[in-house]
């Protein structure tokens, strides 16, 4: 929801892991999403099923924060509401049963935090469905199998193969060729390096991260998760989404917002 168009403070809808082993290892190896971490292993402890629900700033801000007391979910709070309103006009939302996810928790904002403004539905509910999906190319990413100082991307950046990272990639059990090239290559997560052949195992990329790292893929490290064909990709939800406001703790998925003005 923007804050330029609410008369009132807006606290952004909150997103909760499942309490997976996967998803605190994601979790533990990311500083992105090293906020979540803890809430997971009391969890899996206790038996519980999620993880605690942070608005989507929240984890960036405690990576960028590392070893500071923070009220994580007030900063955030504050980083969302730092322009406040701007637009004081009439406001009409129009939705119709494909207002579906991102557009789903806009709506529920709406709804929340414009107390004067209409939504008109082409159909009698929305699609609901909020939650935060990732491709295969971003779970791949989280998981990579070595991670190393970024010192070592120099050298691919400028297309070449330093002895130390063909040594470091080789202490992990891949055996490069003699003459294993280096090649940059995008795809939905940016840019990384081949090395090797173009149907060789081997990937680099730098972590999104603060502090960015260069992390390497080959396929035999612990995570088990390989690259897919070059054009093949799909996705799952990965945080489910959670309400807050007037609606705080109802699934957005499970919770079509029913309109107020129904046209169709």
């Amino acid at each position: 929801m923007s804050p330029v168009i609410a008369p009132r403070t807006v606290y952004p809808v909150r997103f909760r892991f499942r309490a997976t082993e996967l998803a605190h290892w994601i979790c533990n190896e990311n500083e992105l999403y090293g906020a979540y971490a803890p809430s997971i292993r009391q969890a899996l402890a206790a038996g519980g099923d999620y993880s605690q629900a942070f608005g989507i700033l929240v984890p960036a801000i405690a990576a960028a924060n590392v070893g500071d007391e923070l009220d994580l979910v007030d900063d955030a709070n504050r980083a969302v509401n730092i322009v406040g309103q701007k637009y004081y006009g009439p406001t009409v939302l129009i939705t119709n049963a494909l207002t579906y996810s991102a557009a789903d928790m806009f709506a529920v904002g709406f709804r929340d935090y414009v107390f004067d403004g209409q939504i008109l539905g082409l159909d009698g509910n929305i699609g609901a469905g909020g939650a935060n999906y990732w491709r295969h190319e971003t779970l791949r990413r989280c998981l990579p199998d070595l991670v190393l100082d970024a010192a070592y991307a120099d050298a691919l950046k400028a297309g070449e193969l330093s002895p130390d990272l063909r040594a470091e990639i080789e202490r992990a059990g891949v055996i490069l060729a003699p003459d294993a090239a280096v090649r940059s290559d995008k795809d939905y997560e940016g840019e990384f390096w081949q090395i090797g052949d173009p149907g060789g195992e081997v990937r680099a990329r730098m972590t999104l991260e603060p502090n960015s790292r260069l992390a390497i893929y080959h396929g035999r490290g612990r995570s088990g998760i390989r690259d897919l064909p070059k054009g093949v990709s799909f996705g799952w939800p990965i945080r489910q989404a959670v309400r807050v406001g007037t609606a705080a703790g109802d699934l957005i998925e499970d919770f079509g917002l029913k309109v107020a003005a129904h046209i169709g």
